[in-house]
């Protein structure tokens, strides 16, 4: 995604679209704009851009997380008032191929009235339509939002990133080029800091759970003093001992941490795939991916040892007759 340094809502000139696609390791561009307008009622609200359609099937078709037929893509891009919707929001709101809507403008002092030419599938849930009709709606060209890129391939994004913002440095609109995850961090970021605010979230919550994780295993611990003096006595060495208590720990807490973890995942999975829900203004969706699945199960397990180390090492230490007194 290239966008304007300065902010994500400055535009950027379309005089970049072809110099962008000159840059070695580019294989496709698509200049972007963001509309935000309201359907019928402003609850009715879902991401829409108006784009350029040849680009935008130039940079999509072919990728697993977008699905449209031959005969649509080419309908919608010979329309001018053409308009591709995704299917859940097709099936939402009752659209049909054919089918007329209007979208009240917010930003822009233009309200498009456009005709359902294409329904695809996909991850992401959004609405797209001409870039030139909106263009010629607010009589103002040669000015775009983002641009979109393909690059060769992954190896080439660092280097095709700065060979973009290098070549538009020093000028009236100096780019930021950065990846797709990247680009949409910061689109999150509009609503505030909400990095900053998971991550003290998280932080809070992780130190709660080790709090009442470390009270649980000392008070198991401390019920089963006799039993820890009793094998002490029958031979079992300390750092054996240390192990198993450890080892319970750690067990517990990641039964527990599995079922968090694949309840989580599940009830994501549900909502964003199933029920296919859609966050207004965002056009991804928040399912954690399988290996952030194993990571957090890992937390959980480390969690499980950090709160069993304190109450296991008092217990290993503690001397046999005064094991055997408390029973």
């Amino acid at each position: 995604m290239t966008r304007h340094k300065v902010s994500i809502t400055n535009f950027l000139p379309q005089s970049y679209w072809e110099k962008i696609l000159k840059v070695p390791g580019v294989v496709a561009v698509c200049p972007t704009s963001w509309f935000g307008g309201i359907y019928v009622e402003e609850r009715n609200f879902f991401p829409q851009f108006a784009v350029d359609p040849r680009s935008f099937l130039a940079l999509n078709v072919g990728e697993k997380r977008f699905r449209l037929g031959p005969e649509q893509a080419e309908e919608w891009a010979r329309d001018r008032q053409g308009v591709m919707v995704h299917e859940d929001l097709a099936g939402k709101y009752g659209w049909k191929i054919g089918d007329r809507f209007t979208l009240r403008g917010t930003i822009y002092p233009f309200s498009p009235e456009l005709r359902v030419r294409a329904i695809y599938s996909g991850e992401d849930s959004a609405v797209y339509f001409h870039h030139d009709y909106l263009d010629e709606g607010i009589g103002r060209r040669g000015i775009v939002g983002t641009y979109w890129i393909k690059v060769d391939g992954t190896e080439s994004l660092s280097r095709v990133a700065k060979a973009i913002d290098a070549r538009f440095a020093n000028s009236d609109a100096e780019t930021l080029t950065e990846t797709e995850q990247a680009f949409s961090a910061h689109f999150v970021e509009m609503f505030g800091d909400v990095k900053s605010l998971v991550r003290n979230l998280s932080l809070v919550i992780c130190v709660t759970i080790l709090v009442v994780a470390a009270n649980t295993m000392s008070m198991a611990i401390r019920e089963r003093t006799t039993e820890i003096a009793v094998m002490k006595a029958l031979g079992f060495p300390p750092g054996r001992l240390f192990l198993l208590l450890l080892g319970e720990a750690a067990v517990l807490c990641g039964i527990g941490g599995l079922a968090g973890v694949l309840s989580f995942w599940g009830i994501t999975h549900w909502i964003f795939n199933v029920a296919r829900y859609r966050i207004p203004m965002l056009w991804f969706t928040l399912v954690p991916p399988a290996w952030m699945v194993g990571l957090l199960w890992l937390g959980s397990l480390l969690l499980g040892v950090a709160s069993g180390l304190v109450p296991a090492a008092s217990a290993v230490r503690r001397k046999i007759v005064d094991g055997l007194r408390q029973a």
